[in-house]
């Protein structure tokens, strides 16, 4: 009797089970103080973002408790979660991030590391335990895949800081020892820092520094004339089969029309070596490592949506429409990871996606990136051999 009378205790005592969710398992935050150059209202970084945690179960969840990490310097947390949360009910935690990047295990991610994410866990005494990993990211710290060089706190705060990253190594070595922007099927005699015979010289549609997304440049009738002239198959593409990009500005719409043309053609253009056109392109695609923008549509690090940055992305220049140093058009790769806190991240030449207004079939934009003010936006031959660092989007 005395064996039952304490189980019929014990059973009574226990309170009734519910379950825990969380909306995020992880989120990203940036640093406050930086300019989000390029974003819609240029607002400052440091949006303080929410985790809501909601009680999906039938009963009453008690004793619940909200674990912190330790945050980095200045990073806050508070939350309206109670000691209770009755059921269908949620509450809230909110991060507030402060100038310090997270900690890479012993310093802030901003020198060029991976942060250690901290992790907010969320229980009750009849509940599950659930957790979100959060970081705080600066320029330069190593996430999904690169290096962060550009934020976007327009972002819903519910979710992570949108942004930009850089791949953390070369897809193409830098000049002179590069890649060409755009391959005509021949490997060709590359030497002294250009292939002009392995070039092929096409005005893609809609990609030069003029271009816009009300008005592609060059134009779909010119692109259409351009190809009559150098080809003697029949024209596949119709107007649709590009996007009108902003040119100087959006390398992802870029690449894209960039690609459509080269993965439907291997074009045999070998006007370099001294042929004349018209010339017989063969059936595609050209393979998409033996030209600039086609080295960006491989997987790097795990992510597969990565491309060949615009002229305004890799950085800033007076004959551009890219700004200044003081004042760049969009956070970019020279402000952010060359010339913040002195990351010297990259050094060298690098092919743009941005085709030249003038004589685009011949020349794209390239960027010299430099420390000390050093850097330089300008045009070269397709046919020159220059680095490759591709971008990608991160996701919220």
């Amino acid at each position: 009797m005395l064996a039952t009378g304490c189980g019929g205790s014990s059973s009574s005592s226990r309170p009734p089970q519910t379950t825990l969710a969380i909306s995020a398992s992880s989120i990203a935050l940036s640093v406050t103080g930086l300019t989000e150059y390029g974003v819609s209202g240029t607002p400052s970084s440091g949006v303080a973002r929410q985790i809501t945690v909601t009680n999906t179960g039938s009963n009453t969840a008690i004793n619940v408790a909200v674990s912190s990490p330790t945050w980095p310097a200045g990073t806050t947390s508070s939350t309206d979660c109670g000691s209770t949360l009755s059921a269908s009910s949620s509450c809230t935690i909110t991060i507030t991030p402060g100038a310090t990047a997270s900690s890479d295990g012993t310093n802030p991610c901003s020198v060029g590391t991976a942060p250690v994410p901290g992790t907010i866990q969320v229980s009750g005494a009849n509940t599950n335990t659930v957790s979100s990993n959060a970081v705080v990211l600066s320029y330069g710290c190593i996430y999904q895949g690169g290096y962060a060089y550009a934020f976007d706190d327009t972002t819903p705060t519910s979710a992570s800081v949108g942004g930009k990253v850089a791949a953390t190594a070369d897809q193409a070595s830098a000049f002179p020892n590069g890649i060409v922007w755009s391959s005509n099927g021949s490997t060709g005699g590359g030497s002294g820092g250009a292939n002009l015979t392995g070039a092929s010289y096409d005005a893609i549609p809609g990609i030069d520094e003029t271009s816009t997304p009300a008005s592609g440049s060059p134009s779909y009738a010119t692109f259409s004339a351009g190809f009559a002239s150098a080809y003697t198959n029949l024209n596949p593409f119709i107007a649709a089969s590009f996007g009108s990009c902003d040119g100087s500005f959006d390398g992802a719409c870029n690449t894209s029309n960039i690609v459509a043309f080269y993965n439907q053609f291997i074009t045999n253009n070998t006007a370099a070596s001294g042929n004349a056109s018209p010339f017989t392109a063969s059936t595609g695609p050209t393979n998409v490592s033996d030209y600039a923008a086609g080295l960006c549509k491989q997987t790097i690090n795990g992510h597969s949506d990565w491309y060949l940055p615009a002229q305004c992305e890799m950085g800033y220049g007076s004959a551009t429409s890219c700004g200044s140093a003081g004042s760049p058009a969009l956070q970019n790769m020279q402000s952010n990871l060359v010339d913040f806190n002195g990351l010297n991240l990259l050094a060298g030449v690098y092919w743009g996606s941005t085709q030249t207004a003038v004589s685009g079939a011949a020349g794209a934009w390239v960027h010299s990136f430099a420390g000390g003010g050093g850097s330089v936006l300008f045009n070269a031959l397709k046919g020159v051999q220059a680095g490759v660092r591709c971008s990608r989007a991160l996701v919220p």
